[in-house]
């Protein structure tokens, strides 16, 4: 999840970048948008990479660990090892065919030239625009070329929402992290080196060498609509796909020997996005039909209106206030039971110990200064009597015959 927010973020930032600047994200009309920005199209080819899975970056090293757990010796039986072999190559086709749809978006959207000219020229983002996108570039990188920093990342709040790794999970781990290690280095730095000898290249080139017009092969003049489209980039892909895609083809045959307009247009059709816009569409026809039929201008609809927003706030306030008062007499409830608990303790200790002999809450009594009470014994009524004994031996006479009196008493009249 966290290498996805990652690259998934920094896509859209592009995406947005490339709206804000030309009024569209129909790739089918743009084009040669790495010219004109080339950060934000640096930005959109490091995360399509990124997300295609492929290393250095970290969508590689999220591809890994699920790979590594899927083939891991953990399954047992025919079946878990046909179905983790199934995911295993579901995961595959799913990874080819985001490079497919990246290097589509990319090669159509940032390379060649603009293909509408009724397009607004597209210029580089601003700086606010573009600190977000090379934030999410950095992370990209880090965490496909250090991989052990996002493990880190992750280690806490994994534990606190599944509790701690055990012992063989935790085991399984660091083979993991270093065998991604050394891939994030070996191929970081290799793209290093490429770029380093492309910039020294650059840097060390005489000047430009005259050029020309090389043979043009019947494309003596060629114009924007000589370029590749999205749909016959992926001409080729959508032909062994045919039975599970929805193609919609519009086309305006040309007519006559000198034909003024012509066209075919081809459309994929998101079968879920289709649905949802139809559901959405249909919402509003209703909406608008329903404001058509009541009238807004009507007096009496705004007086009904606010008669219903009044009964429901007054609803909820009076549900409110119940809920208050419940909660308060539960509160008055409890407190009254437990000073009825209270007193209910303190005149049984008054019946059955009318000298107050029994001392504290704790049940020992008062023993005099210099006293040390007698230490818990198993039979608990002996040692009480033991201690009253004692107390009445260190007491006046008159004291003392009462106390010995009071012990001598039936059980019954205590």
């Amino acid at each position: 999840m966290l290498n996805h927010a990652f690259f998934k973020c920094q896509l859209f930032y592009a995406a947005g970048a490339v709206y804000q600047s030309t009024h569209t994200v129909d790739i089918e009309r743009l084009g040669g948008l790495a010219r004109l920005m080339p950060w934000t199209a640096a930005s959109f080819l490091i995360g399509g990479i990124a997300i295609s899975a492929l290393p250095p970056l970290n969508g590689f090293a999220s591809e890994f660990v699920i790979y590594s757990g899927l083939f891991s010796n953990a399954a047992s039986g025919v079946w878990a090892k046909l179905a983790l072999g199934v995911a295993g190559a579901v995961l595959a086709f799913v990874g080819a065919v985001s490079a497919l749809s990246i290097t589509r978006a990319f090669g159509v959207a940032f390379l060649g030239t603009p293909r509408d000219p009724h397009v607004a020229r597209g210029t580089e983002a601003s700086r606010w625009m573009l600190v977000p996108m090379g934030i999410h570039t950095a992370g990209a990188i880090v965490l496909g070329v250090l991989p052990a920093v996002g493990f880190m990342l992750v280690r806490g709040p994994t534990e606190l929402a599944m509790g701690p790794l055990s012992a063989s999970a935790a085991a399984v781990l660091p083979p993991i992290v270093d065998t991604l290690t050394r891939i994030g280095m070996i191929s970081g730095a290799l793209v290093a080196s490429i770029a380093l000898v492309l910039w020294l290249r650059s840097k060390a080139a005489a000047a430009p060498a005259a050029s020309h017009v090389t043979w043009s092969c019947g494309y003596a003049a060629p114009n924007p609509r000589m370029q590749y489209t999205g749909a016959s980039f992926s001409s080729d892909f959508g032909a062994r796909f045919r039975g599970f895609m929805i193609l919609l083809r519009r086309k305006k045959s040309p007519a006559g020997y000198f034909p003024s307009d012509s066209y075919v247009i081809t459309d994929c059709v998101d079968a879920v996005e289709r649905r949802l816009f139809s559901v959405i569409s249909r919402g509003d026809a209703s909406a608008a039909d329903l404001s058509a039929k009541l009238r807004e201008d009507d007096p009496r609809v705004a007086f009904a209106a606010g008669l219903v927003a009044v009964i429901v706030i007054g609803g909820l306030v009076l549900l409110v206030v119940l809920a208050l008062i419940i909660a308060a007499a539960r509160r008055s409830k409890r407190s009254r039971r437990e000073s009825l608990d209270i007193g209910e303790l303190s005149r049984l200790d008054r019946e059955n110990d009318p000298l107050g002999l029994l001392g504290g809450p704790d049940g020992l009594p008062a023993l005099p200064a210099g006293m040390s009470p007698v230490p818990a014994a198993p039979d608990a009524v002996t040692v009480k009597r033991a201690e009253i004994s004692a107390l009445a031996d260190a007491q006046p006479a008159e004291v003392a015959d009462l106390l010995r009196g009071w012990l001598a008493a039936p059980s019954s009249r205590r």
